[in-house]
């Protein structure tokens, strides 16, 4: 900021009673040397005790935060999860590929209907594992699927229309995949 630029708001605390929770990374210092047991969160929030969250965004997650919430979504945090937005968290492939399988073993019981991914570095085999979870059950309440500006290319893309035309994506309202060398 500026030089005269105001202080900065301190964050607000988020309450366990909230539907909407926001996913930050502990600081690496924090989580160091820290024994990884059933109570061990890598965000900043214990998804655990957020019973009510409808709505959820990860800032700068990364790759080990994609990992961890695929974890906890397999155990059943976040149970009414509707709006999912990811975007501009550096995920990648291994970070997908986990929320993905997550995403899949919930199946229909899944509530998810918007998943923001976009600017993940998502490639093109990650899009197809996406898609074999949606022929498979998964997200059967997905409305808007955002997937700019990743890697999806062709192959992606292929993976995509084979999904749609197997009706994997029947109530899906949007598909975004701007800028995905396509």
């Amino acid at each position: 900021a500026g030089v005269n630029a105001p202080a900065a708001e301190a964050e607000a605390e988020q309450r366990e009673t909230n539907k909407h929770v926001v996913l930050r990374c502990k600081k690496p210092e924090e989580v160091a040397g820290v024994r990884r047991d059933r109570k061990f969160s890598l965000f900043t929030v214990d998804l655990r005790k957020f019973k009510n969250v409808e709505s959820m965004k990860g800032e700068l997650v990364g790759v080990d935060g994609a990992v961890f919430l695929g974890e906890m979504l397999k155990v059943g945090c976040c149970a009414r999860l509707v709006n999912l937005n990811l975007g501009w968290n550096r995920m990648k492939k291994v970070g997908c590929d986990r929320l993905f399988d997550a995403l899949g073993k919930m199946g229909a019981s899944c509530l998810v209907e918007r998943l923001d991914l976009r600017m993940n570095h998502l490639p093109a085999a990650s899009v197809r594992k996406l898609c074999k979870h949606l022929r498979g059950g998964a997200l059967q309440r997905l409305e808007v699927l955002d997937l700019r500006m990743n890697m999806v290319g062709d192959e992606g893309a292929t993976a995509l229309a084979h999904a749609v035309l197997a009706s994997a994506l029947a109530p899906l309202l949007r598909l975004y995949v701007n800028s995905n060398q396509i």
